[in-house]
């Protein structure tokens, strides 16, 4: 099977990163920073979410907002995707930093909202729970602080809540390099992805960033098979190609 874990930059070069996952037809995909929500075909990126869906034509999705507004009396959302191949049978966000806020988009209390997606995937016998999250963000900093440690404390005991015997798989743009202590805490548990096969960056030219802030973790039940970085620039991002049992 193949995964991809995903920043979208808000689909801001939308055809390239159409086109490649077009192309790859992945079985699963993790998205971050999703624009959608109703009505609002007032500007192309905000209805990116519609989009992705009629191109792609991936049967079973679930999207969680993290921050709504309006712009010009249109209703406007923020938040994360998966798309998946395969049914979705259970659907859960859990709130792991601030509110959701229906008023703005703009204010930094509001932009560091933080949602765990978490889907549970059936492909025939097999149940794969895919969890998708977009980490604090820290000005000038990918190195974490007290905050992210917590939030990833916070993350693992809901790791820890789900059948072991099944296949876990937890991937986003965690806004934090590898090998920091706050990532480590996860790291005790699960496979970090971007450790096992040494990944130099997961950023591109169209940001000064080199720090592989994305990652995969998975359990000792997900076999990877291969973990590729393809230098496309569909993202101020690069995607995470996973293939495994």
């Amino acid at each position: 099977m193949k995964f991809i874990q995903l920043n979208a930059w808000m689909g801001n070069n939308r055809f390239s990163l159409i086109k490649f996952l077009e192309k790859e037809n992945a079985d699963i995909v993790n998205l971050q920073e999703i624009p959608g929500g109703l009505n609002s075909d007032i500007y192309y990126n905000f209805s990116f979410r519609d989009h992705l869906m009629k191109k792609l034509k991936y049967e079973y999705s679930f999207y969680s907002e993290t921050l709504e507004s309006k712009v010009l009396g249109k209703r406007i959302t923020y938040g994360l995707l998966i798309l998946s191949r395969y049914p979705i049978t259970y659907k859960k966000s859990l709130l792991i930093a601030g509110r959701i806020n229906r008023r703005s988009l703009l204010t930094i209390s509001d932009y560091n909202t933080r949602l765990l997606q978490h889907a549970r995937i059936k492909v025939g016998k097999i149940v794969i729970n895919c969890l998708n999250y977009h980490g604090y963000f820290i000005w000038g900093t990918k190195m974490g602080n007290s905050i992210t440690e917590s939030h990833c404390r916070h993350i693992l005991k809901y790791m820890g809540s789900i059948d072991q015997k099944e296949k876990i798989i937890l991937s986003g743009d965690f806004n934090l390099a590898p090998w920091t202590r706050s990532l480590g805490i996860i790291g005790k548990h699960y496979s970090n992805l971007d450790l096992r096969y040494k990944v130099k960056t997961t950023r591109n030219e169209l940001v000064g960033i080199t720090d592989p802030v994305d990652n995969i973790f998975v359990n000792d039940q997900v076999r990877v098979r291969s973990l590729k970085v393809p230098h496309v620039y569909v993202s101020d991002h690069l995607p995470l190609v996973m293939k495994f049992n």
